[in-house]
């Protein structure tokens, strides 16, 4: 009987370690598993992140990006600043000038001199009176003094014209005789201007400033911007010239109002001498109206423009009607 219950008993002990295993083997296993789903989701997570983290630095490279560009916009914006300031500063310069011939023309005009001349052209004018008509009602140039427009440098001259002519060395014409309320047109516009040198690197949309005005009939050309300012309306006509230099080209156009209107081209590239081109357009304008010549905004000039004795290049034009 004793030995029936040690057997009980120790059936019982290793029953009851053997169930204690399977719990503790239940419970690592179950401990793995979340250990296993744990893992997973941190990889999940990490590919999350570095997702992230890929994102934030192309963002990163694309603002670097544009803050260069930001820089570089900005430092060309300091240097346009840099530029009008300088062009402010010569048009100031260019202001204090005019005022000075201004003042100049007003104390001239003031002068006791330029009366003086007043009064003797009036005096000139009366001798009129003395003129005598042929039967068709004209003047014979013989027997009259022909009333004379224009402008009367000195005293030295008025003399010289009030001074009889020597009928016997002139043909004999007929005028028909000015009365003092006709006038003379005043209105007239014409320019010429070349470059004084040469222009070695004109780039692209580049406007060429010619320079030297040799004519500039009521002032609308100017030679410090080389753009034409239209005073009236009406037709002109403009030609310009341009010289390139051997083994370059040049192309040009007339711009009206930043609009072009005409174009040339000039290019000695397979040729040893230096060639021009020369254009001439007719356009009608309004009051206010700029025309000036540039290359095109696509074509800077491949070589020098070339402006020196005996070639010039020029730019010119007039008022048709």
């Amino acid at each position: 009987m004793q030995t029936i219950a040690m057997c009980l008993f120790l059936f019982g002990i290793i029953f009851f370690q053997f169930v204690v295993n399977i719990d503790a083997v239940s419970a690592d296993r179950l401990t793995l598993i979340q250990l296993e789903t744990l893992v997973a989701d941190l990889k999940a997570s990490h590919e999350i992140q570095c997702h992230k983290l890929s994102e934030i630095q192309s963002e990163n490279s694309h603002f670097k990006e544009k803050m260069k560009k930001l820089h570089e916009d900005n430092k060309q914006l300091k240097g346009k600043i840099r530029d009008l300031l300088d062009e402010n500063r010569e048009q100031k310069k260019i202001n204090t000038q005019l005022k000075k011939e201004i003042t100049e023309i007003k104390t001239l005009l003031k002068s006791s001199e330029i009366k003086e001349l007043f009064k003797i052209k009036s005096t000139l004018l009366q001798s009129h009176d003395q003129t005598v008509a042929d039967p068709d009602g004209n003047l014979n140039d013989d027997d009259k003094s022909v009333k004379t427009i224009g402008t009367i440098s000195s005293k030295h001259r008025i003399k010289q014209g009030a001074e009889p002519v020597n009928s016997s060395s002139r043909t004999p014409s007929k005028r028909q005789l000015l009365t003092d309320n006709q006038q003379v047109a005043s209105n007239g516009v014409a320019f010429f201007a070349y470059l004084s040198k040469n222009e070695p690197n004109a780039g692209a949309h580049q406007t060429f400033v010619f320079d030297v005005d040799h004519t500039n009939i009521g002032g609308h050309y100017s030679h410090h911007t080389g753009v034409f300012t239209c005073p009236s309306h009406g037709v002109y006509v403009f030609s310009w010239s341009i010289f390139c230099s051997t083994g370059g080209e040049v192309y040009s156009e007339l711009v009206v109002n930043s609009s072009p209107v005409s174009g040339k081209y000039v290019g000695s590239v397979s040729v040893s001498n230096i060639l021009s081109s020369t254009d001439l357009a007719i356009v009608e304008l309004n009051a206010g109206d700029e025309v000036y010549i540039r290359t095109p905004p696509n074509h800077a000039a491949g070589g020098q423009v070339i402006s020196q004795h005996p070639y010039r290049s020029t730019f010119s034009g007039w008022k048709l009607f």
